[in-house]
């Protein structure tokens, strides 16, 4: 069974679509070239993708980083200093103090210093997939799907009115 967009054209290898998610929390829209169709009818696109490239991937020494762990606290003679205390049934105890001291340890060096694109694989939207681009003739351009007319035309309605005057 073939994979069809929203608006039925059937989707293939090589096309460029228009993917958005049906919820705000499972990704942004995003334009990409489909690498593959399955029987399932999912659909994988790959995207751009602008990484980092670190200071250590490039050969750069560890550096020294200084953090805070805990350890037994010390009095003037070096001696562990314990502190006592009462459980919840009145027993006495008796623990090492502790406290939170500062201690330095080598790292990788992680400061961004480049960036470049590589290609990604993403799963494309299971509802909202468009096929803008099949082949090399173009189907459908972006304002023609999104409509920027309407878009302005909604964003300027009077939304306290009890019906929308579209007029």
């Amino acid at each position: 069974m073939a994979r069809k967009d929203v608006f039925g054209v059937e989707v293939e290898v090589g096309d460029i679509v228009f993917s958005a998610p049906r919820h705000k929390y499972s990704g942004s829209p995003s334009v990409g070239q489909v690498t593959g169709v399955f029987d399932s009818g999912r659909v994988t696109i790959k995207l751009p993708y602008k990484k980092s490239i670190y200071a250590y991937e490039r050969g750069a020494p560890q550096v020294d980083v200084e953090s805070y762990r805990y350890g037994p606290e010390l009095d003037e003679n070096g001696q562990v200093v314990y502190e006592e205390w009462t459980d919840y049934y009145g027993r006495k105890q008796s623990r090492v103090k502790q406290t939170r001291q500062p201690y330095t340890y080598k790292s990788k060096d992680y400061t961004v210093v480049d960036h470049e694109w590589v290609w990604v694989k993403r799963q494309a939207a299971d509802v909202t997939l468009i096929v803008l681009r099949k082949g090399g003739s173009k189907l459908k351009e972006i304002s023609d799907i999104l409509d920027e007319g309407e878009l302005s035309r909604n964003l300027n309605l009077d939304y306290d009115a009890p019906t929308p005057q579209l007029g």
